[in-house]
């Protein structure tokens, strides 16, 4: 079955212009149902490149999900590229915690759609010793189209 994906999203953290992107890329884990979604911002440009991931279970249900192994909401991943004066480098961010509030509307349907209300993640620099609080919203749309 030939499938339309799409998706927005939006969050804040100190000391960076706001992550507004609908550049998703999404891919399903080892059941075909479940999702890993990447959004990102200035894909490919090498000093300002940043992306931030979520990890779903394809038959989430609305509610709220703590960041936790083997749960509906079992990963997530934040990187910014940086650069030191003589070359650029990825800076992958160690998440320490989260959580996300999410509605679902169509479960079951070919039509489908996923609005995370709101998530929260605490993530570590990966280049020092910089906490990031990620806050913000983001909702995906799934189509069979056959």
């Amino acid at each position: 079955m030939d499938t339309n994906i799409n998706g927005k999203i939006s969050f804040n953290t100190d000391h960076r212009v706001p992550f507004e992107s609908t550049d998703l890329f999404i891919h399903t884990l080892f059941d075909p149902q479940d999702y890993s979604l990447t959004f990102y911002v200035n894909q490919g440009q090498p000093y300002s490149e940043r992306h931030v991931s979520f990890s779903l279970l394809g038959n989430i249900a609305s509610g709220t999900y703590p960041l936790q192994q083997g749960s509906a909401f079992s990963s997530a991943g934040y990187t910014e590229h940086t650069y030191d004066g003589t070359k650029q480098r990825p800076n992958q961010y160690t998440i320490t915690s989260g959580a996300l509030r999410i509605k679902v509307t169509g479960a079951g349907t070919p039509k489908r759609t996923y609005e995370v209300e709101e998530f929260t993640i605490v993530a570590k620099s990966g280049l020092g010793t910089a906490t990031r609080e990620l806050k913000g919203n983001f909702t995906f749309y799934i189509e069979g189209m056959n």
